[in-house]
């Protein structure tokens, strides 16, 4: 196409959906280049990935970005994108037959310091509580939302109580629930981060925690610990330069076979007491 400089006409339709924990994905548009009595006389595909052209294939040298399991992207007839992120569309595609709609709900406030407030193990004030906590199966933080009216509770865990962070449960379809953690620019993790996910038994997964800024946290006792079902961790953007206590931060946590820390510095921590007890890495 590029050395023709032919024009051509994208089939509007769904590039991909997200399933897996990648970062990006390749996604295919179907196109055509119409002769000069309209009809179609070339069809091909254009790959937003990288590789060399193969005969009607096109390569545009890049994946698609993805933001979290509910990423999905779209093309129309003029080659435009517009991406839908946990039923937030952004962009000007509509589909014919299901067009997404951003879902009504509360406005996130916006701060200069959207902190997660802090808790302990006594705390049943939230997603904390016996109801939910033992039966959270998926953790995922996001940007930029607002708290969908089809939640089944919603906390404000803002440090500053201004609905700055505020986070909610929705049913998971197995009698479980999946715990969001938003805010509307940014999330900055408590200066005491300790028990922030002390014994949830059933997660299985935490999405897009690269989207919780550590940078701040000196205290990080038990973040983890007897999260018996977690398998996978990537913390390899945590920050924690500043950390002094990561005693018991995955303390139990037995099936976990892929634990990444390879942003780690600790360089000030004084407390690892017990830090892998009980753990399979």
């Amino acid at each position: 196409m590029a050395e023709n400089q032919d024009v051509v006409a994208i089939e509007k339709g769904q590039l991909n959906t997200k399933t897996s924990g990648d970062k990006k994905v390749e996604g295919i548009a179907k196109y055509g280049i119409k002769g000069t009595d309209g009809n179609v006389v070339v069809q091909g595909n254009i790959v937003f990935g990288v590789g060399n052209k193969e005969g009607t294939t096109y390569y545009t040298g890049k994946e698609l970005p993805l933001y979290g399991s509910e990423t999905k992207w779209y093309v129309d007839e003029q080659g435009l994108l517009s991406v839908e992120v946990g039923g937030v569309l952004y962009g000007e595609w509509i589909k014919s037959d299901n067009p997404p709609v951003e879902e009504e709900g509360e406005e996130i406030v916006t701060s200069d310091n959207p902190m997660l407030q802090s808790w302990n193990v006594a705390d049943k004030t939230d997603f904390h509580a016996n109801e939910y906590k033992g039966k959270i199966t998926k953790v995922k933080f996001v940007i930029n939302v607002k708290v969908p009216n089809s939640k089944i509770e919603s906390w404000d865990v803002s440090e500053a109580k201004d609905g700055s962070v505020m986070a909610w449960v929705k049913d998971d379809g197995n009698e479980g629930y999946i715990l969001t953690i938003a805010g509307k620019e940014k999330i900055f993790a408590n200066t005491n981060s300790s028990f922030l996910f002390y014994q949830f038994l059933n997660l299985k997964e935490i999405e897009e925690l690269e989207l919780l800024d550590t940078s701040k946290v000196i205290n990080m006792e038990n973040m983890f610990a007897l999260c018996e079902n977690l398998t996978t961790l990537n913390l390899n953007k945590f920050n924690t330069s500043f950390v002094t206590n990561m005693a018991r931060m995955f303390y139990y946590c037995s099936e976990i076979l892929e634990l990444d820390l390879s942003s780690f510095n600790t360089s000030e921590v004084k407390d690892m007491q017990r830090m892998f007890e009980y753990c399979k890495v």
